[in-house]
């Protein structure tokens, strides 16, 4: 997955939280605001270790 499908998929996830919100769906939008920060996490972690191996993703 490159960098602009990553921003992208990101982006899409930020969208779909704030419909929910405007929708009343607090539980739902918390869930899925956690799932995103749960996946930056993971996408940050792999980068950080793929650098530190000097891997190229």
């Amino acid at each position: 997955m490159g960098l602009n499908d990553r921003m992208d998929f990101m982006n899409m996830f930020q969208k779909q939280i704030n419909d929910m919100k405007l929708l009343s769906q607090k539980r739902t939008a918390a869930y899925y605001q956690y799932s995103m920060q749960a996946s930056q996490s993971y996408f940050y972690n792999v980068k950080s270790v793929a650098k530190s191996h000097r891997l190229i993703l």
